[in-house]
This record gives structure tokens, C-alpha cells and sequence, in this order.
């Protein structure tokens, strides 16, 4: 048996894999009896992907991440610095 194993970089939409499962999202795997391979019969993959790529939305997905994660702390220490503000002037300091 001789096997073919593709890691594509996108979503799968359709193939015509024989075992039907797609391994971690965009692993196929495909087998050809060795008698068939050293004959030279050609093996029918076809596989159809999404146009966007995986590593393109996973990139989108850590920069939106850390974007809120800045906004998060940015807004935390206006919170801080206007609470401590607010706490100075409601309590004057004696002369």
C-alpha cells in the first residue's frame, strides 16, 4: 500500500478521500495498492479549499486578541488614575 498524506492550507469544502475523515481540518490522506502505483494507474485526488487560508483568520484572531487586551489595560489605568483623582480633590489637603 502506498499512501499520500496532504496538509493543505485552507478549509476543505469537498474531496473524494476514500476514508471519508479529515484529520485536524485540512489533513487527507489518500492509499494506492503498490501493484497499481508500479503499473503507473494514476490516483484521482481532487480536493476543493475556502479562498481564505487558515493561517490568515488565526493571525486575525491574535491581533483582534491583543488589541483588546490593550484597550482592556489602557481602559483599566484611565479608570485607576481618574478614581485616584476624583479622591484628591473630595478631600483637600490641611494647611
Amino acid at each position: 500500500m502506498v499512501a499520500y498524506r496532504m496538509h493543505l492550507p485552507s478549509e476543505i469544502v469537498f474531496h473524494n478521500a476514500p476514508a471519508g475523515e479529515i484529520g485536524r481540518g485540512n489533513i487527507l490522506e489518500w492509499e494506492q495498492p503498490l501493484a497499481d502505483r508500479l503499473a503507473g494507474r494514476p490516483l484521482d485526488i481532487q480536493v476543493q479549499l475556502t479562498p481564505t487560508s487558515i493561517l490568515a483568520r488565526t493571525l486575525l484572531l491574535f491581533g483582534a486578541t491583543i488589541l483588546a487586551a490593550a484597550a482592556a489595560l489602557a481602559g483599566l489605568v484611565w479608570w485607576i488614575s481618574r478614581r485616584g483623582r476624583d479622591d484628591a480633590t473630595a478631600f483637600p489637603a490641611p494647611r
